[in-house]
């Protein structure tokens, strides 16, 4: 079956993305690992997050070079996979471009000048940028869920199966992607990818919140590994389509909400800011201030943002039931 230029294009241009990403995040981390520049602090936590980061970042690309052979040949998880490389992309573009318009406001507070209005032109330009990225991915996103992109993936596989096939057994296009099982997916993956992070928050010791009490030491310690364990379980069991993932995925959204409910209590949210200055200052060594983003402001717009995102994961998960429970 011929390959739709949609989706050549669409390896075509994953392929440049990947190459320049492998190669920059390859960069990256052979400077993090290797170098000794004094722009870089030299602090073993600083040093160990950017080593993170960046190779969380290779994998990602890795990936993404991977899945752009898939899709030259037509294989069908490279359109899952594709849907899923859309959905990160566009979730954290729109997040980056809201980010740096709000943070268009300190530049705002410079003295008047050129310096002041470069800025704001980057940062409006960057914005920009960021959602046009957001915008490409959801039509990504829609693109490989066509009735004609999903029967090229599914023809080829038929056909691959031996030339027996008869018209009764002909290729026919495999079911889209629900909407809402995307959204699922992409969760379960950015938790799954985040897990990279827990070496270095052990490491440090980081403490834990929990409604109102920083929990440092072992009882911190305690609480970040069920916390992790139970979501590991999630992920892995959403994607699996565990029944039981279904349930503690609810209750988990559900405990959220509860959870930030807590911050309308002025002594919680007082603990809550000591605590990021806690975190940060164990993260970072002092070098970053928490002011910027312990504002009223950004702390409010940061909640009300999470509790987005938690009604829009229940509703994902009330949408899709019957791939956890059944008919």
């Amino acid at each position: 079956m011929r390959r739709p230029v949609g989706v050549i294009l669409a390896a075509v241009l994953l392929g440049i993305v990947a190459l320049f990403g492998i190669l920059g995040a390859a960069l990256a981390l052979g400077v993090s690992i290797f170098s000794h520049n004094p722009v870089i602090p030299k602090l073993p936590e600083v040093r160990a997050v950017m080593i993170g980061t960046t190779t969380i970042e290779l994998g990602f690309f890795l990936f993404c070079g991977w899945t752009v052979t898939g899709l030259f040949r037509l294989r069908r998880w490279a359109r899952t996979a594709a849907i899923v490389i859309a959905g990160i992309v566009a979730f954290f573009s729109a997040m980056t471009g809201i980010g740096v318009l709000m943070a268009g406001k300190y530049a705002a507070m410079l003295p008047p000048g050129p310096a002041a209005g470069n800025v704001q032109t980057v940062l409006v330009g960057f914005a920009v940028f960021s959602f046009v990225v957001a915008a490409i991915s959801l039509w990504w996103l829609t693109y490989f869920n066509l009735a004609g992109v999903r029967a090229a993936f599914a023809g080829l596989q038929e056909l691959a199966a031996g030339a027996g096939a008869t018209e009764t057994t002909a290729a026919l296009p495999e079911p889209g992607t629900p909407g809402w099982r995307i959204v699922i997916m992409i969760w379960a993956w950015l938790i799954l990818i985040s897990i990279l992070y827990l070496p270095f928050l052990l490491w440090r010791g980081m403490p834990m919140f929990f409604f109102g009490a920083i929990l440092r030491g072992w009882a911190g310690t305690t609480a970040l590994l069920i916390t992790w364990a139970i979501e590991i379980y999630m992920a892995i069991g959403l994607l699996r389509k565990w029944k039981p993932a279904w349930y503690v995925a609810l209750i988990f959204q559900i405990y959220a909400i509860g959870y930030s409910a807590t911050f309308m209590l002025p002594g919680v949210r007082a603990r809550f800011f000591e605590y990021m200055q806690e975190v940060m200052t164990r993260s970072s060594e002092g070098l970053a201030s928490p002011a910027a983003f312990l504002s009223t402001n950004f702390f409010g717009f940061c909640l009300g943002m999470g509790l987005i995102l938690v009604l829009i994961l229940i509703w994902a998960l009330i949408q899709r039931r019957e791939d956890y429970l059944g008919a």
